[in-house]
């Protein structure tokens, strides 16, 4: 176990620099601000929907591109809510369409590139099996009591797409403490809703409405200790807001004492549990409240005197935060009892009572085992797919998600599709068709593939299994500081193997194709959120949306693409541009009241504009014609405008080339640390504060090194 601080470690470090040209005489440079060459015009994503795909629709789409002054386009093929055309996914007509865009792309002098499989996230199709999908674990719990013979079948866990592969069968003697059942519940809300948070049902909900103030009292009739309590079933999960809830503790029902702030914003729309640790204290009134200024329900609410890691789950990369920088914002704002607080040791398991009984185990999981004295927990445990499927796509292109933990498995990804496009567009093939994108992870959560426990030894240098308690049922294993630590390695070790086995893999792969990779993996759904990931991509990638509030707009992953590609070397910034949601798109904007946003995005780094979205227009007809779904800016051939758009293209190609030129100075750069997951911030969130006048750009171990 590596020995980390007990907070997160800023570096700050001065950075002397001048800003040098590149070598582009005066002239040359005065030219291309008059005439920006076409390698920094805007680009669009462009979506073929569901089948509706013509060759007189794409040749009208392309040359519209070019009329209009964009300088290429990354195709999506989507399904989802459109009706269902002939043209379908890697079909023969399919193929054929896609040799005619390339042709005319070519004609054209448009940049081409594509998405990395059907749909916008993120990387699988029917070629990925459930053995070779993405992967999570799963266990089952068993108790007894020894001294006894036990000879019993041990209940298979959990399964996705009926795959289940074993991994080991442990056991371990269970520390004092559990849930605390009897107590009586009374407060704000009426006591058959307040009666949903005990009944044992996550998803019969207490709804709390927005107000000043809730609480939830638990009452028992003898005084009891509390040292941790499990939340499920909370919603709406709020990505970018959050507000505090705080547990008291009083003798009498009239003077309560703080024990601790915590949130109960995670994402359980797969259901979970989010454990929340405190300094044990004791009492018979123990109260839960909190002010919401949205309506907010609940599932359940359970107190309990057994010790437990503080938000274990998440900790485990089991439960997920949404938002940037993820997990990151709740451990900092809620970090918990201390971590070298003494506990008793009946209140912890000790490592060195973790049994492996794999070998007492038959295949049809029947354990025979002779338990020694005291009360053990026993565990099966196993991996399954996550069951996730790419999206939204065609049912041509439906399919799992690829093993992100298995490089082999991104490379076979690929052959299946962009290898084939690329054989078949010949010396077309990194030239015109020269760019594949990787885009936002909407993939949910992968914590295991085959092995991973052996390469988990040789990366940290002990046995993970020693610590399964910790991972799956989020007991301490020895003292608060060992667990906090062993979570710490597992989800460095996870990111880690993320980046080494999946980004970085596809970055080799595109690059010996000779390919641009450009990745998109700083958004506000990345799992483990790391900056380390986005630097494996030649080209960063932010996004920005045209929507307004809590992360919105201009987003913070503009920054940290900027900020990797500017430590890295790497010259062009991309991001996803305007995006919007139905009720920010409906065909209401245009160049005037969006560039205000556009010069935003430049102040926070980016240099290369990619729209979201031009749809496929397959017809010719009058109107505004076909739209991603209800997703995105109404950018197409058959906006009102679009024959105007040649003077702010033009603008926006002349700011990415100039802003392409030289090179990036700042006068701080800001370590993240090693912690996962992690964030690069917004310049006023840095503590401590820059002084006015002052920028910097954050890094990564790798960018500090």
């Amino acid at each position: 176990m590596r020995a980390i601080p007990n907070h997160r470690f800023t570096l700050l470090i001065s950075m002397l620099s001048t800003v040098g040209l590149s070598p582009l005489a005066a002239d040359t440079l005065e030219d291309a601000f008059r005439a920006p060459p076409s390698e920094s015009r805007p680009l669009t994503w462009w979506h073929w929907l569901n089948g509706t795909i013509t060759k007189e629709g794409i040749t009208l789409d392309l040359e519209s591109m070019k009329r209009a002054g964009l300088g290429g386009c990354y195709l999506f093929n989507c399904g989802g809510r459109m009706p269902e055309g002939d043209v379908r996914f890697m079909q023969p007509e399919w193929l054929a369409m896609m040799d005619h865009t390339i042709a005319e792309a070519r004609r054209l002098g448009l940049k081409f590139g594509v998405h990395n499989c059907d749909g916008f996230s993120q990387s699988g199709g029917p070629w990925i099996s459930p053995e070779t999908s993405m992967k999570e674990l799963t266990w089952t719990a068993t108790d007894t009591e020894g001294p006894r013979n036990f000879d019993d079948v041990l209940a298979q866990p959990p399964t996705k797409e009926g795959f289940y592969h074993p991994i080991a069968t442990i056991a371990f003697r269970l520390p004092r403490g559990g849930p605390l059942r009897g107590a009586a519940v009374r407060g704000s809300l009426a006591p058959a809703e307040l009666n949903k948070l005990i009944d044992g049902d996550s998803k019969s909900r207490a709804t709390f409405e927005a107000a000043v103030g809730h609480r939830v009292d638990f009452v028992f009739s003898e005084p009891r200790t509390v040292r941790s309590l499990s939340i499920q079933g909370f919603e709406p999960h709020r990505w970018e807001e959050d507000f505090p809830m705080r547990l008291s503790v009083s003798d009498d029902g009239e003077t309560f004492r703080p024990m601790g702030a915590f949130t109960a914003n995670w994402d359980f729309q797969h259901g979970g549990i989010a454990t929340v640790a405190f300094a044990e204290a004791s009492g018979k009134f123990f109260r839960v409240a909190f002010e919401n200024p949205i309506t907010v329900r609940i599932g359940e609410i359970e107190l309990s005197d057994a010790a437990k890691a503080h938000f274990a789950e998440a900790k485990a990369g089991r439960l997920r935060s949404r938002g940037h920088g993820a997990e990151a914002r709740h451990h900092a704002a809620y970090p918990g009892p201390d971590r070298h607080r003494n506990l008793s040791p009946d209140l912890v398991v000790a490592k060195d009572s973790v049994i492996d009984l794999t070998s007492k185990m038959d295949s049809g999981g029947r354990l025979a085992w002779e338990v020694p004295p005291g009360r053990w927990r026993i565990l099966r445990i196993g991996y399954t797919s996550n069951g996730h499927y790419v999206s939204p796509a065609t049912e041509e292109g439906r399919g799992l998600e690829c093993d992100k933990l298995d490089p082999k498995m991104i490379r076979f990804h690929l052959d299946q599709y962009v290898g084939k496009l690329l054989e078949r567009a010949g010396d077309a093939g990194g030239k015109v068709l020269g760019t594949v994108e990787i885009d936002s992870w909407e993939c949910g959560i992968q914590n295991w593939t085959s092995g991973l426990e052996g390469r988990f030894r040789d990366s940290n240098g002990y046995d993970l299994m020693r610590f399964m308690p910790a991972l799956l049922d989020g007991w301490i294993i020895d003292a608060p500081d060992v667990t906090e630590r062993v979570l710490w390695d597992w989800r460095r070790f996870l990111a880690d193997q993320f980046s080494q086995s999946y980004f970085s893999q596809a970055a080799d792969y595109l690059r010996q194709k000779g390919v641009t990779y450009v990745g998109e993996s700083t958004g506000r759904q990345q799992y483990l959120y790391d900056v380390a990931y986005i630097r494996n991509s030649d080209v960063t990638m932010g996004e920005f949306w045209i929507d307004t509030g809590p992360g919105q707009g201009v987003r913070v992953d503009n920054k940290v693409a900027a900020s990797i590609a500017h430590v890295a070397g790497k010259t062009i910034v991309a991001s996803e541009s305007y995006t919007a949601s139905p009720d920010a798109a409906k065909w209401q904007n245009h160049p005037f009241n969006l560039k205000a946003e556009g010069d935003r995005a430049f102040c926070a780094g980016v240099n290369q504009f990619v729209f979201h979205t031009f749809a496929h227009q397959p017809y010719p007809a009058t109107g505004p014609g076909f739209t991603f779904f209800f997703w995105g800016l109404n950018f197409n051939r058959g906006n009102t405008w679009w024959d105007a758009a040649d003077a702010w293209m033009t603008y926006l190609a002349r700011c990415n080339h100039m802003l392409r030129q030289g090179r990036p100075v700042s006068d701080v750069l800001w370590f993240v640390g090693e912690d996962v997951p992690n964030r690069i911030a917004w310049r006023d969130e840095l503590r401590p504060e820059l002084p006015r006048g002052y920028d910097f750009d954050g890094c990564d171990v790798r960018g500090l090194m």
